[in-house]
């Protein structure tokens, strides 16, 4: 088992720590469980109502198809990593959630598929992961091995288990919050073990208690299961700021220079300006570590928001002119203090995230 684990975890995963530390990391993984998986309870036992016929092959296929998910997830796992493992499943789990916007067959069926080719990687994953975890508590605490592992298990299945409770609670307060009138028609003799998908008085297609919810609402509750489903690949996340650090230096570098600088004063002067925002940035750039430590990162985000929103609303209603001469200085300087922050906070949330345990 040690050899085992050894190969296939990180370094820094079995490097010793605190007791603190690691029950922050079962908890972690627990409360990743409870938002996936209340994403996937909630939507699983709708799927037959909410996607008559469709919705049935697709949890067929998805109970169907784990034997090349587990056989493939100890290579996937070893190549990738725990942690990678979990971010590929999630992508997988969200990419069926996806699916379920637009309910054809040949969306849902293989975003079915794409999430079961997955599922056994994710178990995998999560088992070498508590594994881990419990390995490192028993050595500090000097306790039975297998006792940690009962107890850490034990707490990973009580979250896991309390999905159906959250899942199902989201699905009804949604639906009930957007349910329409239904059918009165007597139909009490088709219900239960009576009840035949393909009569004519239980295909849900036709007006039945059992009637769809609108679209807007199916959507809106698809959407909760969605972010949901998004914990479990959160690091994706970065991707919008990162997007966005490159638009705002863009601004810069391109439409200020030419649209402002070369046009008004003559390409000769794009230099001189953009020596102040260099030198801004160089400034700016340390003292982020600092202010990060007494404001914190979501502070020094919405003030650099802030900034852009600012200096855009005054580059938009602002007529260049050569009478003007300070603000060609001052706005590249004041963008470089926003684009400082975006740069060195982009870089230590990313170094966060992959450091984190």
């Amino acid at each position: 088992m040690e050899e085992h684990t050894t190969l296939l975890v990180p370094e820094y995963m079995v490097t010793p720590t605190t007791k603190g530390q690691l029950y922050i990391n079962l908890t972690a993984i627990s409360l990743i469980w409870i938002f996936a998986f209340t994403a996937y309870s909630g939507l699983q036992n709708l799927e037959s109502s909410l996607n008559p016929d469709i919705g049935v092959y697709s949890l067929a296929i998805i109970t169907a198809g784990g034997l090349i998910s587990c056989i493939l997830a100890p290579t996937v796992i070893y190549y990738i990593g725990p942690k990678g493992a979990l971010i590929l499943s999630g992508t997988c789990l969200s990419i069926f959630i996806a699916s379920n916007y637009y309910p054809a067959a040949y969306i849902l069926l293989p975003g079915a598929a794409i999430y079961r080719l997955s599922s056994g990687i994710l178990w995998t994953a999560q088992g070498l992961y508590i594994s881990t975890i419990a390995k490192q508590y028993a050595t500090i605490v000097n306790e039975s091995l297998d006792s940690v592992l009962s107890r850490f298990f034990g707490i990973f299945c009580m979250a896991f288990q309390s999905t159906q409770i959250w899942g199902n609670l989201l699905s009804s307060i949604i639906l009930q919050a957007g349910e329409s009138e239904q059918n009165s028609t007597d139909i009490g003799d088709t219900c239960g073990a009576d009840f035949c998908p393909d009569s004519e008085m239980t295909n849900t297609t036709d007006s039945s208690p059992s009637d769809k919810p609108d679209t807007e609402v199916v959507v809106n509750l698809i959407s909760v299961y969605m972010g949901c489903s998004l914990i479990v690949i959160w690091p994706y996340i970065l991707v919008p700021l990162a997007m966005y650090s490159d638009g705002e230096q863009v601004v810069m570098y391109a439409e200020f220079t030419r649209a402002y600088v070369a046009y008004e004063l003559g390409v000769e002067w794009v230099g001189y300006t953009m020596i102040c925002f260099g030198l801004t940035n160089t400034i700016a750039s340390p003292l982020n570590g600092v202010l990060a430590k007494w404001l914190g990162r979501p502070t020094l985000y919405l003030f650099a928001t802030l900034l852009n929103a600012g200096f855009l609303v005054l580059l938009r209603v602002w007529t260049p002119t050569d009478h003007d001469m300070g603000l060609f200085f001052i706005i590249p300087g004041a963008w470089a203090i926003g684009d400082a922050i975006w740069q060195t906070q982009n870089s230590d949330l990313l170094s966060s995230i992959i450091l984190m345990k």
